[in-house]
């Protein structure tokens, strides 16, 4: 099972992610956006946390990690609607330039090449 559903949207690849981002599930999450990162078709990689659950150091990290992955593709990475918790802790960690952040659907609507 995919711990992310993904789809296409134009240029980018939507990964609506619905779970806890901890040490126990970054794993399969790596490795399910490992196959993922290497496909060619598409710009931008779009990851929508609005039904995050818990994040912990492992799940920032891998999200620093994947970020890092996607521009090394010549690819971007955005966060969709990053809940509070992730933000603050986003702003704790000192790295809330480090993400492309999106609001919301319509931020990303508008700012996205369809």
């Amino acid at each position: 099972m995919n711990p992310a559903k993904t789809f296409r949207l134009g240029s980018a690849l939507v990964l609506l992610y619905e779970n806890d981002l901890t040490h126990e599930t970054c794993q399969p999450v790596r490795e399910h956006f490992e196959t993922l990162v290497a496909v060619q078709d598409y710009q931008h990689v779009v990851v929508d946390l609005s039904s995050l659950g818990t994040i912990d150091e492992s799940g920032l990290h891998l999200l620093v990690y994947l970020t890092s992955r996607v521009r090394g593709h010549g690819k971007i990475l955005h966060i969709l609607s990053p809940p509070r918790h992730f933000l603050e802790l986003l702003q704790k960690k000192q790295l809330l330039r480090f993400f492309n952040l999106f609001r919301n659907e319509d931020d990303m609507l508008s700012s996205l090449p369809l």
